[in-house]
């Protein structure tokens, strides 16, 4: 933790991450997988706040930072020059289902569609 803000922005991200979770475990994926998918998951967490902290975005919704870093297949973690090319592939996958598992949930949904609106609107 840099700063108290961090801790804060931090915790705004848990319950996002938490749903995540319990999707994961709802897919049946193997105990490795599911492991590594976590392992991921914290070092997604660390760059996001990295990113926050660095950038004062404090203010920005966890949920828009969270969907930035996860819509492109995730931006790599710091220290990713010493993980396997296994590792990263690992790392982009889970950024994929995260993205998937946000663009089902009602949240993601409300996001899209709002997205839709503004798309069309730009377009008349």
């Amino acid at each position: 933790m840099g700063t108290e803000k961090d801790l804060e922005y931090g915790k705004k991200l848990l319950p996002i991450m938490e749903q995540f979770l319990g999707y994961l475990i709802d897919q049946d994926l193997s105990r490795k997988v599911l492991k590594d998918f976590v392992d991921h998951l914290w070092l997604l967490g660390g760059r996001i706040i990295k990113e926050v902290s660095i950038y004062e975005e404090y203010k920005k919704s966890p949920l828009k930072k969270l969907v930035e870093m996860v819509e492109t297949g995730g931006r790599l973690p710091d220290g990713y020059e010493s993980m396997s090319k296994t590792e990263i592939v690992s790392f982009k996958k889970m950024c994929g289902n995260f993205n998937e598992f946000l663009k089902k949930s009602p949240r993601g949904r409300a996001r899209n569609a709002e997205r839709t609106t503004k798309r069309n609107l730009r377009n008349m």
